[in-house]
């Protein structure tokens, strides 16, 4: 038992970290975007949203590029789950909008007890910089974190494919979405956590990613295109 203990121990505590580490790209395509407009408002200067734009562009398009090639790689050194591309039909996109009726439903109701502090922020930055925000939530966000949360969580962890893994796999994968969102206990939490859980399903059921994908960018573009809209 002792014996096969340890590398267990060692492999897992080297998972976590790695995934640790990854966890830094959900946010760290934004940092040159904040940085400019940060020493620009310490010379009194509003950023301009088109060079905000730009500069996400870059470091957002870098950031895609590394965790895909880095998402790739470990499927190809280890596919147990079998994830692979599947041609969308129109039971699959019922199913991606039924799940978005469903999560946009928890959303109103829990909306009664007001915003969470991810969305404030992102409604303050809107507010300065629409065009950058758009495309920061409604396609860099949902790729980005579903190759973080999706695509590369189930690389390092329940690679097995039998029910209770699966369970784990879907559970896990949706709290650890949901803290790094909303990092405390609240009603918001339940929020943020329905949402993995229907891209963590998603994922698991349909073994492609890209499913994950069109329901995470259903969530996000909608109320932003709203919001971008001339009125």
């Amino acid at each position: 038992m002792h014996s096969s203990f340890w590398p267990w121990l060692k492999r897992q505590t080297g998972a976590v970290l790695a995934f640790a580490g990854l966890m830094l790209a959900v946010y760290g395509y934004q940092l040159p975007s904040l940085v400019y407009a940060g020493v620009l408002k310490h010379h009194h200067q509003i950023a301009s949203d088109v060079v905000m734009l730009a500069l996400m562009v870059i470091t957002g398009a870098a950031e895609i590029y590394a965790l895909s090639r880095l998402y790739r790689r470990r499927l190809r050194q280890n596919n147990p789950l079998h994830i692979q591309r599947r041609p969308f039909h129109g039971r699959d996109w019922a199913e991606i909008f039924g799940l978005y009726a469903l999560i946009l439903a928890i959303e109103i109701v829990i909306a009664q007890f007001g915003l969470p502090e991810n969305q404030i922020a992102i409604n303050e930055t809107r507010t300065s910089w629409p065009l950058m925000t758009f495309f920061m939530s409604a396609l860099f966000a949902p790729i980005i974190e579903e190759l973080v949360f999706r695509g590369l969580f189930m690389t390092y962890f329940w690679r097995q494919d039998d029910r209770r893994h699966n369970c784990w796999a879907v559970i896990t994968s949706a709290l650890v979405f949901g803290l790094i969102h909303e990092p405390k206990l609240s009603w918001f939490l339940v929020t943020y956590t329905t949402m993995g859980l229907g891209m963590a399903f998603l994922y698991r059921q349909k073994r492609d990613l890209r499913y994950a994908f069109a329901l995470h960018f259903t969530i996000n573009a909608l109320p932003s295109l709203i919001w971008i809209l001339p009125r």
